[in-house]
């Protein structure tokens, strides 16, 4: 199931950021900010499994159109990876990547 999360250098290697693929291989979700070292993805993803109570918000722009973001104690964690027409599309991405999440951290626990 971790091999749905990708790690990947961004800015010449200069930081890292990861991103949540379903099982067809779409991206799910992304980081919401980029990391200085490769070992603060794996803490941030380690943190979507040891606690899975997060708060989920949606926001819409000023065009109109829609995105999500999952955070834990007020710390963003995930971002919507594409910016969605209406609110019905927005919250079912939403409440997708919300299931992905509870289900790996009911079935994997912890991870360190």
């Amino acid at each position: 199931m971790l091999d749905n999360f990708v790690i990947s250098p961004v800015d010449g290697g200069r930081a890292w950021t990861f991103t949540v693929r379903g099982d067809h291989g779409e991206a799910m979700a992304v980081s919401a900010r980029a990391y200085q070292r490769r070992e603060e993805c794996d803490s941030a993803i380690a943190e979507l499994f040891n606690r899975y109570e997060f708060d989920l918000t949606v926001r819409q722009r000023k065009d109109g159109r829609w995105s999500w973001e999952l955070s834990k104690a007020g710390r963003p964690l995930l971002i919507s990876p594409r910016i969605h027409p209406s609110l019905k599309s927005c919250s079912y991405a939403m409440r997708r990547i919300k299931r992905y999440i509870e289900d790996l951290a009911r079935t994997m626990g912890p991870l360190r």
